[in-house]
């Protein structure tokens, strides 16, 4: 996973908490929030692409066993849960980040660790072969 990655997946997140305040996604402006172009299409894109308005309806939280609360952190996991609520992350993409926590980590996962492999399933489900992120 590439810093690019990251800084466009807390991009998404930016633009969907604005969008759940009321803002329309059209109306944000790449300028006031400190990007370029190119990165605010990009997420612009990955939101369009992924996100169902109409898909609203309340999940149960995930609750971490005891396993997985030794490998990632309370905050960690706020992190996890707010992309959830966010729809940035389903339940089956949750799931994955977990999995791939438990098999990589001998101690407790960073949040940056974290960000890096919610990235790298989050941008491998929405990108095919053809295209990259610049």
């Amino acid at each position: 996973m590439s810093a690019q990655q990251a800084h466009l997946l807390d991009l998404v997140l930016t633009l969907m908490r604005r969008v759940r305040q009321g803002e329309r996604l059209a109306e944000i402006q790449a300028d006031t929030l400190g990007v370029d172009t190119a990165q605010i299409s990009a997420a612009y894109s990955w939101i369009l692409q992924h996100y169902r308005p109409d898909d609203l309806k309340p999940d149960t939280p995930r609750v971490l066993h005891l396993a997985e609360r030794m490998l990632i952190s309370p905050a960690a996991y706020g992190y996890l849960l707010t992309l959830v609520h966010e729809r940035i992350l389903d339940a089956a993409s949750l799931e994955k980040v977990i999995e791939k926590i438990m098999f990589q980590s001998l101690e407790k996962a960073p949040l940056d660790k974290i960000k890096a492999l919610v990235a790298e399933v989050v941008f491998e489900k929405g990108l095919s072969g053809s295209e990259t992120i610049h």
